[in-house]
């Protein structure tokens, strides 16, 4: 994998929610310095519904190098006034390794 391999998948996953990536990766020091090998992936998404959320993680046990997942749900939060500040949160932390 390249620099821009990777620059294009974050920016793929960038439409699904993505929020943000750590990847472990290594390089091969006998191959040019560009390229390298990505290890491990953890993926954080965040999603308006339960539902949607519910249907990501399902999608993501299909991969072959999936490893795990953690669901949270984080509550919105209002202003004394009734308007809201932050809209409640479903967050999917997606685990590979490749």
């Amino acid at each position: 994998m390249t620099h821009k391999d990777l620059q294009t998948y974050i920016e793929d996953k960038a439409m699904s929610g993505l929020s943000k990536i750590s990847v472990d990766f290594e390089q091969d020091p006998n191959v040019a310095a560009t390229l390298f090998n990505v290890l491990k992936t953890k993926e954080t998404y965040i999603f308006s519904t339960e539902e949607e959320v519910d249907n990501f993680i399902d999608e993501c046990r299909q991969d072959l190098g999936f490893a795990g997942v953690d669901k949270k749900y984080k509550a919105g939060k209002m202003s004394k006034s009734g308007e809201e500040i932050r809209p409640e949160q479903w967050i999917a932390i997606v685990k590979y390794q490749k």
